[in-house]
């Protein structure tokens, strides 16, 4: 059983904490460097779920995420920041990933920067595999965005006024289902690239604020986001 959207959402929060809440505490934390990830290995139910921090107020990972150049990898052409980010910590989430059989469920997720490595991370899953961003940024070069579509159960979970999901712009591309909050707080499967950017422009704003995690957690309580799931 995969994770649906609500409880990915409540584990990218999880990933930025210092120590794990109550109900969640059989998870282990993997810290590398300035990275971090929750990994919850639950045998009994054949499910992992992996949480990645996103970008945290350290001024030498926002450096990072704007190395924002393709550079080639074992999985294509991606994002050089966010995959040195990834690089950290995948000797620490690897031995978790190869122990697993396909009998076994895996759910990645993350907000902003861990959304990105959740979907760069889905490419060294041999088991059937559900993503879950939120605010991500586009992390795979167009070509290997495609061959990315055909490795992961993908679903991109997408604010209007957020900006950092519309960056990098030059041959880069989201990959899988879009999930998007329009202006008027209404929630979209799949909308067409000229609905959103319509709605983009007549929203008249972007900003930083409405890439929180926060801003993020109140969207998803509107009813309407049901209707589209």
């Amino acid at each position: 059983m995969w994770c649906g959207l609500k409880e990915s959402l409540r584990l990218s929060q999880v990933a930025y904490l210092d120590r794990l809440p109550v109900g969640l505490e059989d998870g282990e934390m993997l810290s590398e460097g300035r990275e971090q990830a929750v990994v919850w290995s639950r045998s009994h139910q054949k499910r992992l779920l992996v949480a990645f921090r996103g970008t945290d107020d350290d001024w030498r990972e926002w450096l990072q995420d704007f190395r924002a150049w393709k550079v080639t990898t074992p999985i294509g052409r991606v994002h050089a920041g966010l995959w040195k980010s990834l690089e950290v910590l995948m000797t620490k989430i690897l031995p978790y990933l190869q122990q697993l059989d396909e009998t076994w469920r895996v759910s990645l997720t993350g907000h902003s920067k861990g959304g990105g490595m959740a979907l760069m991370c889905s490419q060294f899953v041999s088991t059937p595999t559900r993503v879950v961003t939120f605010g991500a940024p586009r992390v795979y070069g167009a070509g290997s965005a495609r061959h990315a579509l055909h490795r992961a159960n993908t679903w991109e979970v997408i604010l209007n006024a957020d900006v950092v999901p519309r960056v990098p712009r030059i041959n880069y591309a989201h990959v899988g289902n879009v999930i998007y909050c329009d202006r008027n707080s209404r929630w979209w499967l799949n909308p067409p690239l000229w609905r959103r950017a319509l709605d983009m422009a007549l929203s008249l704003k972007g900003s930083l604020g409405d890439h929180s995690l926060t801003a993020y957690a109140l969207a998803v309580q509107n009813p309407s986001l049901g209707a589209v799931l």
